[in-house]
């Protein structure tokens, strides 16, 4: 995943050809309204697995990039006792790429991933029960980020290919996660600089800096 340099994603490779495939077969026995629902099917699915290349901007080589294209729905500053200060949350949509980038130059210093549900984002069980995945991303001067994702009502698993101690280049491939949200959390001297409403791409997006 993280050298992969097709157009579409490796990971929705299975369900474009299965579509595709019952389309055909559906279309051959003149099951138009079937053959049509596959096809479109397959179109949704080459869409949500687009894999476009993303070049870091000027200005984002020293920052931390977003992993994934959504919008900035939370910037908060966390409690004194937290190992991080401020949490950035942001929301990733059917619309958006689903691959995920690495925010940093980094060591995948940890990794754990929750299989679970999928109930909807505003329910009081989304957070317990749906699939989700915590990464730990240490870079060259022992800079700590970690980078959660969390699965809404996706129609695909989340999908994470980085293992821990692998070293990953900021703005590399780690893995899909197709309409989910992220939580970025940040040490203390990191200096934010995107607000609620921002939209991002992920790699192309600087989020914050450490001073």
């Amino acid at each position: 995943m993280k050298s992969n340099l097709f157009i579409i994603s490796p990971s929705g490779w299975r369900a474009i050809a299965i579509s595709f495939g019952f389309g055909v077969l559906f279309a051959f026995f003149d099951l138009e309204l079937l053959a049509t629902l596959a096809f479109v099917a397959g179109a949704f699915f080459l869409f949500i697995y687009r894999n476009p290349e993303r070049e870091l901007q000027a200005d984002a080589q020293q920052s931390i990039v977003s992993p994934v294209d959504g919008k900035v729905t939370k910037v908060e500053a966390l409690e004194e006792l937290s190992q991080f200060s401020y949490m950035i949350e942001i929301d990733s949509s059917y619309t958006d790429v689903t691959v995920l980038r690495a925010p940093v130059d980094a060591t995948l210093n940890y990794k754990s991933v929750t299989n679970g549900s999928r109930v909807g984002r505003f329910s009081p069980l989304f957070e317990k029960l749906n699939e989700s995945a915590a990464l730990f991303f240490l870079d060259a001067n022992n800079k700590l980020i970690k980078v959660e994702h969390h699965l809404k009502q996706s129609v695909a698993p989340l999908e994470i290919t980085l293992k821990e101690d692998d070293t990953v280049a900021k703005a590399a491939r780690y893995g899909v996660m197709v309409y989910g949200v992220t939580r970025l959390y940040l040490e203390s001297d990191a200096q934010i600089n995107v607000k609620v409403g921002d939209k991002l791409k992920a790699a192309e997006s600087s989020l914050a800096y450490f001073s």
